[in-house]
């Protein structure tokens, strides 16, 4: 076989050949580079929602929860409480002409402890309602941001997730292609054996 081979002409078919990349493992190619960097808008958003989310609330934070209608309420509340005052000074008048005691001091101390005593009761249902809605707008703040905190959470994990999908992907297109690629190179391999062998 020696001295045949050194007198058989070159035959072409005969040459050890090497299957080229199928068009499956050329889109993974692509696909790999084109994966690069597609996490980052997902990462950007995350870290602006993640920032703000824990930042310390703030007044403005509180103030975009204010009930918009508390000074109309606040005043409502306010009128019905000076009628009351005004029923009760009336009332404190009429009784203490009952008793005739409107010419003494009596009278007059008595007026100014109940002036003093409605003062201070107008004075508490101000601050209950400012308190209560201060509170209830603190909450609504504090919700606010954790709902932040979870958005960028979730968009991190979106970023995440469209990276990973998007490897496994390149990683399907790849093993497709390198099946291909073994088939081809199995054939051309076959191809060379069967001219050495004619």
């Amino acid at each position: 076989k020696d001295s045949r081979a050194a007198i058989s002409p070159y035959d072409p078919a005969t040459e050890k050949q090497v299957a080229g990349f199928t068009p499956q493992q050329q889109q993974a190619f692509s696909g790999v580079g084109a994966m690069q960097g597609a996490y980052q808008p997902y990462l950007g958003e995350a870290t602006d929602m993640t920032r703000a989310g824990g930042a310390g609330i703030q007044a403005d934070d509180i103030a975009k929860f204010m009930n918009p209608f508390q000074d109309q309420a606040l005043s409502a509340t306010l009128a019905r409480v000076a009628e009351q005052n005004a029923m009760q000074t009336r009332d404190y008048t009429a009784n203490q002409a009952a008793q005739s005691g409107l010419g003494g001091s009596g009278y007059h101390l008595g007026k100014a402890d109940l002036m003093g005593n409605q003062a201070q009761s107008r004075d508490a249902t101000i601050a209950d309602m400012l308190f209560k809605g201060w509170q209830s707008s603190l909450g609504a703040a504090q919700a606010d941001k954790t709902r932040g905190l979870q958005a960028g959470q979730q968009m991190a994990g979106l970023g995440q997730l469209g990276s990973q999908l998007g490897y496994q992907d390149v990683a399907a297109l790849t093993q497709a292609g390198n099946q291909q690629q073994a088939q081809t190179q199995s054939e051309l391999d076959a191809a060379s054996q069967n001219a050495l062998n004619e």
